[in-house]
């Protein structure tokens, strides 16, 4: 099972006596020690030239007492925070070394998991609750995911023409370490391009990640280091020694990818198979038609739908009913409703009646 710990302002956190940003859930499996490491990396820069509506998910190995944990993160804005300021929230999801050999025999990547968590709507868009300790139905459990990412490279394809360029970040000197500058039309794709080639990895999870690394978090705790091609960290990224795969000039700035898995790239390899009871299936992105290997791109090809990794949960928003209305309308159709409306009415439970009446089939929230 997976833990879970949230990040953000409260008037009270977990920590009894303390208000502002902190820890406001976690599962007690999380000890302190870790919780402090994952509260470090919790920040949501407001740094000019930074997109106040991004939203950075990362990936981290850490290691605790011994013990290795390995953590997504999903950071964005949080609107204003009890006190009016600017507010974040940052929601960690904790595998421990067990759970991630688990993931990795399941032919699982942490971007397969971080597709479930928004296919499910598991992410935290908010809080607004009272300090929780998570329980055991707060749990997410492993195996109930099944892969999403597969070879052939189709997303690497479609931004640089070429399948074979997931291997760029193949076992080698490019995928211990670089920067990976894309567009804003492209970065709907990172995530599953990064997923495409931690295929090529004998652990995938061991290679961490960033679709947007930003000015606070420590930059050699990411291999992968996502920015778009407007951030402020760019003047970083060129006084780098580790070298830059700069996507917007794919086919001039692109290193040669690695040789012995350009044939996996473009190919494709195996992979587990796994097939939980109960799942809905992921449609395959369409392939643009162009057969692997094949270096052209015509400007007519439909894009490939890339997995979802960035919509917001969809909040669910009471529907406001007129009152007036409500009681005309009642009292035209009570007689033929069943006692148990009319027991409500007459109870002076008339808005429970008015729903059962006129909302039976609807999802309205009272």
């Amino acid at each position: 099972m997976a833990f879970q710990l949230i990040y953000t302002s409260a008037p009270r956190l977990l920590q009894a006596g303390r208000s502002g940003f902190g820890t406001v859930a976690k599962h007690p499996a999380i000890r302190e020690a870790l919780q402090r490491e994952i509260e470090k990396f919790s920040q949501f820069s407001r740094q000019e030239g930074m997109n106040p509506g991004r939203i950075v998910i990362q990936f981290r190995c850490l290691s605790i007492g011994g013990e290795d944990f390995y953590v997504l993160s999903r950071i964005k804005d949080a609107g204003a925070d009890y006190t009016g300021r600017t507010n974040h929230i940052a929601h960690h999801v904790v595998f421990t070394a067990s759970e991630a050999a688990v993931a990795k025999a399941a032919g699982l990547t942490p971007i397969d998991v971080i597709f479930h968590l928004n296919e499910k709507f598991l992410w935290k868009e908010y809080w607004n609750e009272y300090p929780l300790e998570l329980g055991p139905t707060d749990e997410i459990n492993i195996n109930t995911l099944y892969p999403v990412i597969s070879l052939p490279a189709k997303y690497w394809q479609f931004v640089t023409e070429k399948f074979s360029s997931a291997a760029i970040l193949a076992p080698g000197s490019v995928a211990d370490s670089c920067w990976v500058v894309y567009s804003p039309d492209q970065s709907e794709y990172l995530l599953a391009m990064f997923g495409e080639s931690l295929l090529l990895h004998e652990n995938p999870w061991r290679i961490t990640f960033a679709n947007e690394l930003q000015p606070t978090d420590r930059v050699e705790e990411i291999a992968w280091r996502g920015i778009p091609s407007d951030s402020p960290l760019n003047s970083v990224a060129a006084q780098s020694v580790r070298p830059t795969l700069d996507l917007t000039r794919p086919t001039v700035e692109l290193p040669a990818p690695i040789r012995e898995f350009t044939d996996r790239a473009i190919h494709g390899i195996a992979v587990p198979e796994f097939k939980p009871q109960q799942h809905t299936h992921l449609v395959e992105p369409k392939s643009p038609g162009i057969s692997p290997g094949c270096s052209t791109h015509p400007a007519s090809q439909t894009p490939p739908s890339a997995p979802r990794f960035f919509e917001d949960t969809p909040e669910k928003v009471p529907v406001i009913l007129n009152r007036t209305k409500i009681g005309k309308n009642f009292k035209r159709g009570v007689q033929k409703r069943n006692n148990n409306v009319l027991a409500d009415f007459l109870n002076t439970n008339w808005l429970r009646a008015a729903q059962s009446f006129f909302c039976k089939k609807a999802d309205v929230f009272f």
